[in-house]
């Protein structure tokens, strides 16, 4: 009877191994990165979940999908990567949409010429509003910010800064002449702009600049960074702090290395990215299930391996699984899965083709 009863224990034990084992290796597989579709054929520069329509949107420098020409635009049903339209000129640089308002279910492009507005499937040239490119979206409440290379709204002056409200563009002054407006963050009342203007022989000068609602000037407070080597290309307010990151360094006189936030002070971000030759370099800043996800071309995060994608928690670094071939230049997270595109074609040497999905829970990663 021991005997019978050991042998059914050993057997019971055996599924109950053979059962977590499977459970983990599914679990483990559930969490690697995968393609979408057949990918595409050129650098993502932007991902935009479009609730409205139910889908991811995907712009940037590709110009066929599933071997037919559709320049700068996709979309992603969750199945499949089709057309949303094609713009005559690559590369599609952001998008942006409303969700309330006069725009609800509006999105927005621009692409290396032109601002379009998409009403329902059409896109429609918003270029008499515009003496230049706009370049980046931000939502606010209920009010869409534009920043970009534009001097004029309306032939109204401004420099680089607008904002769509009640069905109006209108500029927003800004205390620099011919200035580029990188990207846009809030943090509750308060705007922060990220922009650069040309010195005397053109090379690009950056500025943080900070503006409360109740009042009507612009506070700078940029950072150190070191002239000519160094340049900032994303905002994000994260936890109560402004990020700011691009590719500059602690060896230059950078208070951090590719990222550094701001509670009133400028601060390192426990280490930063790892400078080591061309490495070090980020291009996107994303909030996401309260973590922020930072991609660009990178090894090492905090000291973390992390290739070209990491999270940070507000008190440490994680990594992915995976090994990216090249860099990630776009996040965005929809349905509890995150999104990345960029230049990368392969990770851990399957081929992605520019654009793969993390599929796990959000709330799992970096905790």
């Amino acid at each position: 009877m021991w005997l019978y009863s050991a042998k059914l224990l050993k057997k019971l034990n055996m599924k109950k191994l053979i059962y977590f084992l499977n459970f983990l290796t599914l679990s483990v597989f559930a969490q690697q990165w995968q393609p979408l579709d057949n990918g595409l054929d050129g650098t993502v520069r932007a991902l935009l979940p479009d609730t409205t329509h139910g889908h991811l949107i995907i712009g940037g420098d590709f110009a066929r999908i599933h071997g037919n020409i559709h320049k700068s635009l996709a979309a992603w049903n969750g199945t499949r990567i089709d057309s949303i339209g094609t713009f005559s000129c690559m590369p599609t640089f952001s998008l942006g949409a409303m969700s309330s308002g006069q725009y609800s279910g509006y999105v927005f492009a621009t692409d290396c010429n032109h601002m379009y507005m998409r009403d329902n499937s059409v896109w429609l040239p918003l270029d008499s509003n515009f003496s230049g490119t706009p370049l980046c979206f931000v939502k606010h409440d209920s009010t869409l910010y534009i920043g970009g290379g534009f001097n004029y709204v309306n032939d109204t002056y401004g420099g680089s800064l607008a904002y769509l409200r009640a069905g109006h563009f209108r500029n927003i002054s800004l205390p620099y002449a011919n200035s580029m407006v990188n990207d846009i963050a809030f943090l509750h009342d308060t705007m922060y702009v990220l922009m650069s203007y040309p010195d005397s022989i053109g090379k690009p000068i950056p500025k943080v600049l900070q503006r409360n609602c109740s009042c009507q000037g612009w506070v700078d407070i940029t950072p150190y960074l070191a002239y000519g080597v160094s340049w900032a290309g994303s905002l994000e307010t994260y936890k109560g702090a402004l990020y700011l990151a691009g590719k500059f360094s602690t060896q230059s006189g950078s208070i951090g290395d590719a990222i550094i936030c701001y509670d009133g002070t400028w601060h390192d971000v426990s280490g930063g990215i790892t400078q080591s030759g061309t490495y070090g370099q980020v291009y996107t800043l994303y909030t996401y299930g309260n973590l922020l996800f930072v991609g660009g071309f990178f090894q090492y995060a905090g000291g973390v391996p992390a290739s070209n994608i990491a999270t940070w928690n507000g008190s440490y670094w994680c990594g992915f699984n995976g090994v990216l071939n090249d860099a990630v230049r776009s996040v965005a997270g929809m349905n509890d899965s995150l999104y990345i595109g960029g230049q990368f074609t392969s990770i851990d040497g399957i081929q992605t083709n520019y654009i793969a999905r993390y599929q796990t829970l959000i709330s799992n990663l970096c905790h």
